[in-house]
């Protein structure tokens, strides 16, 4: 069962994403705390179900099976349900009254929405008078700082989302976290871009952390990671075809193994006090090329569309924040006419050449087939 994600803008100040989706056999089961509160149309063996479910403070699993479709409204935050209390359905989902085409939510019949209409059923919501948005945690959430008490802003956040401001960004902050570190964006503050990054920031205040503890430390900066490659394989095997922005943007991706193999050397020589060392891999290659590369290991012609950084933001933008995304962006953008620069740092730490990535691509073959 090939998998089908379409997310699309929607036209309402009240909502995040509006998003389609059909499970496939390689779908993920688990799903991380986005910000968002949902309204779920769950068409599952031959049934449909309409689902509300609150804010999640942490990873929860998803059951759904291959073959299951689902529509969702993804509200911002800062909107919230008259009829019920945000922390009442913190961290879980209420299954609600419907008919063969209709469904119960406070004390007034709706049709079910589709993908297409979602953005009237939202306005029939604000019509009723179910459905509000408070301005003041909008502008928050956007880091616009608001004339009011921490009192005030408090009581806000507990009603918008079910929880206070502080715990709110906190559960941003791993989401960022989580983001940057599975992205692997380069860090090293090498060049200008890298000192205004999300990326350069999260990782520079941990290495600042360790300064301060006062231990000996060495620190390792990789660059991109090659298993952020990974992101791919879905639709290489479904549709052998790749979509991103900027597909002559050259990165000198790093295989995972010699960060080990460097960290390993590191831990048992001498004379790495105090060092930093950005590693790459051997090679700086584009986007399309990485492609080849991987087609070439797998014995696949396999084809890089061109999208627009907006479609991309648009396609990513329930996944990851909004900063994370614009790095990226940044970064690609960057590196169409100044491609990575290759380091010999992995060889002269370790005495071996860098793994290529076409050694990488035939060592993960198993991910793309």
């Amino acid at each position: 069962m090939e998998s089908r994600l379409t997310i699309r803008e929607a036209d309402s100040p009240f909502v995040q994403a509006v998003t389609s989706w059909v499970i496939g056999n390689e779908d993920r089961s688990m799903a991380a705390p986005d910000g968002c509160w949902d309204l779920v149309v769950l068409k599952q063996d031959g049934r449909t179900n309409i689902l509300l479910t609150g804010q999640t403070t942490r990873a929860v699993p998803l059951p759904f099976a291959p073959g299951d479709e689902i529509m969702t409204i993804s509200f911002k935050a800062s909107t919230f349900l008259s009829f019920i209390p945000a922390i009442s359905i913190l961290d879980r989902g209420i299954l609600l009254p419907k008919t063969r085409n209709s469904f119960q939510l406070a004390s007034d019949v709706f049709e079910i929405p589709t993908f297409e209409n979602a953005e009237s059923f939202v306005q029939s919501l604000v019509k009723k008078e179910h459905l509000y948005q408070d301005k003041v945690v909008e502008e928050l959430l956007q880091d616009h700082p608001q004339a009011y008490s921490p009192r005030s802003i408090q009581r806000r956040f507990l009603r918008a989302t079910g929880m206070t401001q502080k715990y709110f960004r906190q559960i941003q902050r791993a989401r960022q976290a989580a983001a940057l570190l599975q992205n692997g964006i380069p860090a090293a503050a090498e060049f200008p871009r890298d000192l205004n990054s999300a990326s350069y920031h999260h990782h520079r205040a941990i290495e600042k952390a360790v300064e301060a503890a006062g231990i000996a430390y060495t620190f390792l900066r990789p660059g991109s990671f090659a298993n952020n490659l990974r992101f791919w394989a879905h639709t290489i095997k479904t549709t052998r075809t790749v979509y991103g922005p900027y597909p002559q943007s050259a990165q000198a991706l790093i295989h995972e193994a010699d960060v080990a193999t460097v960290a390993v050397t590191i831990l048992i020589t001498e004379g790495h006090k105090g060092a930093k060392y950005a590693l790459t891999g051997p090679e700086s290659l584009t986007q399309a090329d990485q492609l080849k590369t991987i087609g070439a290991a797998i014995g696949q012609e396999l084809t890089f569309q061109a999208i627009t950084p907006e479609q991309f933001t648009q396609s990513m933008s329930q996944f990851m924040p909004t900063g994370i995304i614009q790095t990226m962006l940044d970064y690609w953008s960057d590196t169409i006419e100044q491609p990575d620069v290759v380091r010999p740092t992995v060889e002269q730490i370790t005495g071996r050449p860098a793994r290529t990535l076409a050694q990488w691509a035939t060592d993960h073959v198993s991910d793309f087939i």
